[in-house]
């Protein structure tokens, strides 16, 4: 048996379906002599194993639905792909896949797109698919210009997809965390199946989508404007340990936790402070953060702990806190 299913188009082969229900999926950049150059509709709708799939150079149509569902899949590979080529989008294209962290072009120079393009999409942002730089343009309009032209060009069209994606998340921001939840017809909280059904997780798992994105954009934050990045701030101070809500603490806590940049960032945005520090730490040691991981926030607050006569005002010291494990 072949493991696609397709048909032949006007313009080459369609992608219909697939037999096997792989991680990773590579399809071909011909089938009988034809190239493949459209995903139809539906074609990977519910593949919940699939983790990466890769499209040949040719694709130039992805349907509706394609991947809705596709509950696993984390990547998107376009190599070959030219984000000139223009690639048309269909309508949800990635609906239900939580857990998409990047859609990469092979002709990508900004390190850290691929995984913006991926957030988009999940924003809702459709129009940022591909829109990073519309060189189409590369043959005719770059002729007569000199290689710096050119180069200005592209930075230039780089900014304005940058520029696009932040006013996607500042609108995203301001969306109601409620925004897009059916609730089930239940006579009270005791007819939910799971807390996953109630209105609170909703809520919660959207305010974490929310603050994911703004460490995103702050770990990448080329051409970010001052302005923006104070609203990214606000956003994950106003969201940290012992806030009302928790959403920036806990993104760090259940999915990086071992990763320095983001308790960089979280500091920076003032959601890690002598207000909150031994809260921080207690959760800390209850998730095992690594004794390098402790030292590193220790050293961020104590950095910035002085007082107004110039003098030490250190809340803990490593040597401190670890002593106090010693048996």
């Amino acid at each position: 048996m072949e493991r696609f299913q397709w048909k032949v188009t006007d313009s080459g082969i369609a992608i219909i379906g697939c037999h096997e229900n792989d991680k990773y999926v590579t399809i071909p950049d011909c089938m009988e002599g034809k190239p493949v150059t459209e995903i139809a509709p539906k074609a990977f709708l519910s593949c919940k194993r699939m983790e990466e799939i890769q499209l040949p150079a040719a694709v130039c149509r992805i349907g509706n639905w394609a991947f809705a569902h596709a509950a696993g899949l984390r990547r998107l590979l376009l190599y070959g792909v030219s984000e000139a080529s223009g690639t048309e989008l269909g309508k949800d294209v990635f609906l239900g896949c939580q857990q998409l962290q990047e859609i990469r072009y092979e002709d990508d120079e900004y390190v850290g797109m691929g995984f913006l393009r991926a957030a988009a999409m999940q924003m809702g942002a459709r129009e940022l698919f591909q829109d990073v730089r519309n060189v189409a343009s590369t043959d005719s309009e770059c002729l007569g210009k000199t290689a710096e032209q050119v180069r200005d060009t592209e930075q230039q069209q780089i900014a304005a997809w940058l520029a696009k994606w932040d006013n996607a998340l500042a609108v995203f921001l301001k969306e109601a965390d409620l925004k897009g939840f059916r609730p089930m017809w239940a006579g009270g909280e005791e007819d939910y199946e799971s807390e996953k059904d109630l209105p609170a997780y909703y809520e919660s798992k959207r305010r974490c989508r929310k603050a994911e994105f703004c460490y995103l954009r702050l770990k990448y934050d080329r051409m970010l404007s001052v302005s923006d990045r104070e609203s990214l701030y606000v956003y994950l101070r106003e969201h940290s340990k012992d806030c009302c809500h928790e959403e920036a603490w806990q993104v760090i806590r259940e999915g990086h936790p071992q990763e320095k940049e983001y308790y960089r960032i979280l500091y920076e945005a003032g959601g890690i402070s002598r207000v909150n520090i031994d809260a921080l730490l207690s959760d800390m040691d209850r998730y095992g953060a690594g004794a390098e991981i402790i030292a590193f926030v220790l050293d961020c607050v104590n950095s910035a702990g002085r007082g107004d006569n110039g003098k030490s005002d250190r809340i803990l010291s490593e040597e401190d806190y670890f002593t106090g494990f010693v048996l």
